[in-house]
């Protein structure tokens, strides 16, 4: 599953490093407006690892490696197997408020998400063994690498497509 950042005239609207206009791309898009969806993707540098966000009309990819934790199992363990969350990866954990990193090797960003994927709340560097608190409105829970929300410039009130 990939995260784009939806970015609307209201939001900030300084791009990211590292952004990479589609346009100058040879990509090929079916369907019109927001509901635009790559068909072919030839970006070498994507599938690669060695960008992990790019920028579409108004949306811009950046997660391409996202899981989804659907099990009771996979949703408490969450990544305490993981030695590392790579760039551009994450853990998508769905009806969740507030997590936990017992047993974790390594410092996560905690971003909470409403249904409509709005980010209400940021955590930067969630160290290993501690409990967050219950966000009110979450009900997702989006764990990624750390200092990657500072790195991207994400805030509360900017809103994420899953696909």
């Amino acid at each position: 599953m990939q995260a784009f950042l939806l970015r609307t005239d209201n939001l900030k609207t300084k791009k990211p490093n590292g952004i990479r206009d589609l346009k100058s791309d040879s990509i090929e898009y079916s369907g019109t407006g927001n509901n635009q969806y790559l068909e072919t993707t030839r970006i070498p540098e994507l599938e690669s690892g060695k960008i992990q966000h790019f920028q579409k009309d108004k949306e811009i990819l950046i997660f391409h490696d996202i899981k989804v934790a659907e099990s009771f199992f996979s949703k408490l363990t969450g990544l305490i197997f993981k030695k590392n969350l790579k760039e551009g990866s994450g853990l998508l954990i769905e009806n969740c408020n507030n997590i936990h990193t017992l047993w974790m090797r390594f410092s996560i960003d905690v971003l909470y998400l409403d249904e409509n994927g709005r980010i209400l709340h940021i955590l930067h560097s969630v160290k290993p063994f501690r409990f967050t608190s219950s966000i009110k409105g979450a009900v997702m829970v989006l764990e990624i690498k750390s200092k990657t929300a500072a790195g991207l410039g994400l805030q509360a009130g900017d809103i994420l497509r899953f696909k």
